[in-house]
């Protein structure tokens, strides 16, 4: 995708019958489908939009494009790409900027284990949603994963071929949400061929990786929704006529900083994140918006641990080269090549999954003095 696909918030209409808050997975598939009911739709995006080549490719343009909040943190552009949340019990990484963190994630495309929806914990309207195997579909036919052909050849895939021996275990090969072939795909957007650089988690350069900006937004342009970047929504309020108004700051076009602006909806969907979109709802009550006192309760994180190994007998070859190849290393692969599934046969709370993973490029020069 060479195209861009947002505007400047500065040209957003006082109206819309639909407006999206946010634009990664939830944003982008709502957007989509509105869209294509012939809504008029807006999607605001507090972060800028990345073409290929426009992704930090070096250890400083990486440090420019972080931003970090919580306790005694507060630093960094409120448009950098990896955004940073400290807690007290867990730290958040997730990514702004249009696509949200589909940008910098791993695109790895696995069905959640069917057990975790008998759990009570989740409202009995999902637990019995016989929908939910059509939207697994649904997804699958715009995101089209497939494993890489070449998965067993990386040598970080025949390192975690080595270690699931020692457990009695094997690897598969994961789908993945990455073109390996040029081809248009399910948006008719023209995607080259992966090559294998391992940068994912930086953020594509090639193109290659099947992001929610060049799938579901661009199948929602296409169908008339406006998309909107730098747009940072504060608040929602309940118009006396039963619409929304969103409350937001864009940048204040030929003046320095941000301005207050606010756009009317009869359809709002929050989809900023779990953190983004509990911040302007907690906001909103503020407000006057009537909520449960439970909101920003009850959440949890999505289980990952990350182990890193070094000074080992044989290579893995688990750093990025980037695009174009910064070293001479051999072919890297994708961040997520392989899986030792240890989840099936086993209650589900000792369920675990094991994937390899491929560090981006733009932190190679940083992970002597890191490990030391």
């Amino acid at each position: 995708m060479t195209t861009r696909l947002s505007i400047a918030a500065t040209a957003l209409k006082p109206s819309y019958d639909a407006v999206v808050v946010g634009s990664g997975y939830g944003g982008g598939v709502a957007a989509c489908r509105l869209a294509r009911m012939g809504l008029s739709v807006a999607v605001l995006e507090r972060g800028r939009e990345f073409l290929p080549g426009d992704f930090p490719a070096t250890a400083i343009a990486a440090g420019r494009d972080v931003q970090v909040r919580g306790g005694a943190a507060d630093f960094g552009s409120d448009t950098a790409l990896f955004d940073v949340r400290l807690g007290k019990d867990i730290h958040v990484l997730m990514g702004c900027g249009l696509g949200g963190t589909s940008l910098i994630n791993a695109n790895v495309c696995l069905m959640p284990d069917p057990r975790l929806f008998d759990d009570p914990v989740w409202p009995s309207e999902i637990r019995t949603d016989r929908m939910l195997a059509e939207g697994y579909i649904r997804a699958r036919h715009m995101l089209r994963p497939v494993a890489d052909p070449a998965t067993r050849t990386f040598e970080k895939v025949k390192a975690l071929t080595t270690a699931a021996a020692g457990i009695g275990s094997t690897v598969a090969p994961v789908p993945l949400h990455v073109s390996f072939v040029d081809a248009n795909n399910a948006a008719g957007l023209r995607q080259p061929a992966c090559v294998r650089c391992g940068d994912c988690c930086g953020g594509c350069n090639v193109g290659a990786k099947t992001t929610v900006a060049n799938t579901y937004l661009a199948d929602a342009k296409a169908f008339g929704a406006e998309l909107f970047t730098e747009a940072r929504v504060r608040s929602v309020v309940r118009e006396a006529d039963g619409r929304w108004r969103i409350e937001m700051k864009r940048p204040a076009g030929s003046r320095a900083g941000w301005a207050e602006a606010s756009v009317v909806a009869g359809i709002v969907v929050l989809a900023a994140g779990t953190l983004g979109t509990t911040e302007i709802l907690q906001r909103s009550r503020i407000r006057g918006l009537a909520l449960s006192d439970r909101l920003g309760t009850g959440v949890t994180s999505n289980g990952d641990a990350i182990a890193i190994a070094y000074n080992n007998d044989t290579p893995v070859n688990g750093i990025g080269v980037g695009y174009p190849p910064r070293a001479d290393t051999g072919t890297v692969g994708a961040a997520v090549n392989g899986l030792v599934d240890l989840r099936p046969g086993r209650p589900l709370e000792e369920g675990l999954a094991i994937v390899d993973c491929a560090l981006p490029s733009a932190m190679a020069t940083m992970l002597p003095s890191m490990l030391v």
